[in-house]
C-alpha cells in the first residue's frame, strides 16, 4: 500500500511533473515530481527506494520566482 504525504492532489495532479530514477546511488529506483505550488513558487520531491516501497517525501529544492515562476504548459517529462 502507497500512502501520499505530499502535497494535496486534490488540487490538481495537473501541477505535478513525475519521473523516476536512481537518485541516491543505490541501484533502486526511486520517484521524484516537480510540484507547482503556486504563487511563483516550485518544489522538486524525492521519494527514494527501500527496495520494498518509498520512504516519505523529502523536499530537495524549492525556488520561489517573483518573476513568475515556471511555465508549467510546455514542461514534459523525457527519459
Amino acid at each position: 500500500m502507497f500512502t501520499w504525504f505530499g502535497p494535496d492532489l486534490a488540487n490538481g495532479a495537473t501541477q505535478l511533473r513525475a519521473v523516476t530514477g536512481d537518485f541516491n546511488g543505490d541501484g533502486r529506483t526511486d520517484l521524484a515530481h516537480f510540484y507547482n505550488s503556486g504563487a511563483n513558487r516550485t518544489t522538486l520531491w524525492i521519494l527514494y527506494s527501500t527496495g520494498s516501497a518509498l520512504t516519505g517525501e523529502n523536499l530537495r529544492w524549492d525556488a520561489y520566482n517573483a518573476a513568475g515562476g515556471l511555465v508549467w504548459g510546455p514542461i514534459r517529462v523525457v527519459q
